[in-house]
């Protein structure tokens, strides 16, 4: 029984994936989208300044729109919170900040106080983390 419902699954699958419907009105950005959005995201990183934060080093850029900012530990050896995060933004923006934790919230035992260093050193491409700005 279960070897025909895998089989059938499988056989749905492959027939869904041929069928050459396109599937772009189904909303979502497109492939080009996305990435001239990285782009424009890595073109802010290069803005980064250097500043302090109670004693720890952290790097910011903040959005031309001062809707957001990107913000990262300036050097290893802290741990640090989505709590520093948000007062360190707003120490150099002088907007509100709230950090943007995304999926992180559906990670059970997430919270504000949540070390992230344990969790950034586990993303092998990170760069940043992103608050929210309110001006």
């Amino acid at each position: 029984m279960f070897k025909t419902i895998f089989r059938l699954a499988i056989v749905a699958m492959s027939l869904s994936a041929c069928s050459g419907v396109d599937h772009s009105d189904i909303g979502g950005p497109s492939s080009a989208e996305i990435r001239a959005q990285k782009a424009e995201n890595l073109a802010l990183w290069e803005t980064r300044q250097s500043i302090s934060y109670a004693g720890k080093p952290f790097e910011i850029a903040v959005a031309s729109s001062k809707a957001f900012a990107f913000i990262a530990p300036g050097s290893d050896g802290f741990s640090y919170t989505p709590t520093d995060l948000e007062a360190a933004a707003r120490s150099f923006t002088g907007c509100q900040a709230k950090y943007a934790a995304g999926i992180l919230t559906m990670v059970g035992g997430y919270s504000a106080s949540s070390d992230l260093r344990s969790i950034q050193s586990k993303v092998k491409s990170f760069k940043y983390w992103r608050t929210d700005l309110t001006c």
